[in-house]
This record gives structure tokens, C-alpha cells and sequence, in this order.
């Protein structure tokens, strides 16, 4: 088993539209459509079961994102106390939209390692633009109250961060949103672009003006709030074009499987969603049999890194493990790599 496990413990549905998101189309890219949804949602003592397993397994570390808005299932609470009670660290994905105040899920999640807050302008309007959001909501608002909450109940932990997707409904925005995270006293932001072309790519003019903003944010000194820039618009800050290549066979099982809305187990977490899922990618359900036992049947089983799309993550992860294999095989210890 991997130490890092991915869940979507969530009612297999989002309140929010994205425009850039695997969930920005609730009509064609469903469970249902897809015949995900077969067994039916994964309930909170499903979920409690596959955590003692987990964590038996020595799986330390759990990935609460995808599937949905997990923080709009009741259960969450029960299920991030379970695996915190132990020993698990949890890092949470959230719009944010959902945190009470107060609430039995407020108090669950000042007892996660890491929650990152999906906001993706600082301008009310484009949020709302983005998000799918309607402005009487006040949704952004909302969001930055209860991340103020968040920051101010917290204790050591859980370290608080925003993530940003640029595309070209706020691709002129990014200064401004590292000015909104410093504001706000997040420990970090993320920043990327659309890696899975859901929506329109930048155009030429709109990649010129993100570079240029990426150049000024990197060269910041000082500041609270550190910026991590994901792999694509490294590239492009440097001058370089991205570098999509994969390797023969998907090995993403082995840092980074997924345990989907409905228990199908998936070497990443994109095969998890219903935008990609497939039937190559299903390793088997949990909800039906043991973890334990899906793992020990699908093993052997080939998966040949050729899916529609693959995040950088991924990618990254895979040419790193397939070296390491290749060393090896060639006598180089693990001891020996430079990382240790």
C-alpha cells in the first residue's frame, strides 16, 4: 500500500460549477452516466472500515479532495475524527463555502493537518464567474470569513493555504491574488493553470501576461505566505514549453491510488472522476470486498499510461519511480539516491 491514500468521502455532487473543474459539467460526466454509481455512495461506517484497514496497512497521510464537495456530507465529521483519532494526517480540498462556524465539522477540521481553500480570484465577480456561484450568495465573502475563522481558532495546526487555477477568466489576476492570500494570513497559495484542458487554453497574448505576473510574484521578497508555482507555469515563467511525455505504464497506484465517491479503488485520483473514468482504470470496489483484498487481486495487473489525460503530478510521479526501478535493477540503492 501507498503511505498516501486519496478519498472522496462525498455525496457524489458539488455546490459549486467550476468552469475549469472535472465537476463543471453535472449532466454528461456523472456517476450515473458512467455506471459509477451501482452499489450506491460509500456510507460513514464504509468509510470508518476502509480507515481501520488503511490504517493497519500503514497508510499515514489521507487526501480528502475530489468526488465532489466532501464538506457537504454530514458524515465528514465522523470520518475525519475517525482517522485522526488514528494517528492519520488529513489534508483537506474545500471550497470553503461550507465551514459552520462552531459546527461539529468546524471542529473536525482544526483537528486536519493541511486544508487548501479552492479560490480563484480575489474579485468578487470573477469569483462568481468562475464558481458558478450567484453574487447574492456573497460566496466569496463567505469564504474569506470562515478561512478567517479558521486561522484565528487554530492551534500548531492545520496549516491553511488558497489554491488558484488561472485560465482566462482570471488570467490578469495573479498579483492580486498573492496581495488577497498575504492579506488573508494563509500559510501558503498555489498557484496553476487548467492541466487537463477543461477548459479554453490561454491564447498567446493571455500567456505573455501571465508570465509576466509569475516573473514579479517569484521575485517578492519577504511576505507570510509562501507561493508554490505548479510544474506547467514554471515552465512557461521560464520560457520553456511544458513537457507532456509519459512513460509506457501508469505506476501512480503505487504514491497515489484513490478510493472514489461510490469505493472504486484507481491507480490516481483522475480516474477516479467521472470525466475520466474508464473501465481499464477500476481496480475493484471496496465497498464490495476488503481493500486489502482488491490490492493483493489487481497487483499484477498492467496499466499502460496511456489515459486521455494525466496531471503533472502524476507524470512527475511516475518518470521518478520508473528511474528509481531502473536504478535498481542496476544496483543503485535507494540509500544512494541524492534525496535521502
Amino acid at each position: 500500500m501507498a503511505e498516501t491514500m486519496e478519498i472522496h468521502p462525498t455525496r457524489g455532487t458539488c455546490n459549486y460549477r467550476c468552469r475549469m473543474c472535472l465537476w463543471s459539467d453535472q449532466a454528461e460526466f456523472t456517476y450515473a452516466t458512467k455506471q459509477l454509481d451501482t452499489h450506491g455512495l460509500m456510507g460513514v461506517g464504509d468509510w470508518t472500515g476502509v480507515i481501520d484497514e488503511l490504517a493497519a496497512a500503514g497508510v499515514r497521510r489521507l487526501i480528502v479532495s475530489g468526488g465532489g464537495e466532501a464538506l457537504i456530507n454530514p458524515d465528514l465529521p465522523d470520518i475525519l475524527n475517525h482517522a485522526v483519532g488514528l494517528g492519520i494526517e488529513i489534508h483537506v480540498y474545500t471550497t470553503g463555502f461550507s465551514i459552520q462556524p462552531g459546527s461539529r465539522l468546524f471542529a473536525a477540521l482544526l483537528r486536519c493537518h493541511r486544508i487548501r481553500f479552492s479560490v480563484h480570484s480575489p474579485d468578487p465577480i470573477t469569483y462568481d464567474h468562475i464558481a458558478g456561484t450567484r453574487p447574492r450568495q456573497r460566496a466569496l465573502e463567505r469564504v474569506t470569513t470562515n478561512l478567517a475563522a479558521l486561522l484565528e481558532e487554530r492551534g500548531e495546526s492545520p496549516a491553511v493555504g488558497i489554491g488558484m487555477v488561472i485560465q482566462p477568466g482570471n488570467h490578469a489576476q495573479i498579483e492580486a491574488m498573492a496581495d488577497f492570500a498575504e492579506a488573508c494570513g494563509v500559510d501558503w497559495l498555489d498557484l496553476r493553470k487548467d492541466e487537463v484542458d477543461v477548459t479554453e487554453g490561454l491564447d498567446d497574448a493571455q500567456l505573455i501576461v501571465v508570465r509576466d505576473q509569475l516573473k514579479a510574484v517569484r521575485a517578492r521578497v519577504g511576505g507570510s505566505t509562501r507561493i508554490d508555482i505548479g510544474d506547467e507555469l514554471v515552465m512557461l515563467a521560464n520560457g520553456l514549453s511544458p513537457d507532456r511525455s509519459r512513460t509506457a505504464e501508469c505506476l501512480g497506484r503505487w504514491f497515489r491510488p484513490t478510493i472514489g465517491a461510490f469505493g472504486h479503488l484507481t491507480p490516481c485520483d483522475l480516474k477516479a472522476e467521472p470525466r475520466f473514468a474508464a473501465t481499464g482504470y477500476d481496480l475493484g470496489n471496496v465497498k464490495r470486498s476488503r481493500i486489502l483484498d482488491v490490492v493483493a487481486a489487481s497487483n499484477g495487473r498492467r496499466i499502460d499510461d496511456d489515459c486521455a489525460q494525466c496531471m503533472p503530478s502524476s507524470r512527475t510521479g511516475n518518470a521518478v519511480i520508473h528511474k528509481l526501478l531502473d536504478d535498481l535493477q542496476a544496483g543503485v540503492s535507494l540509500e544512494e539516491q541524492p534525496f535521502v
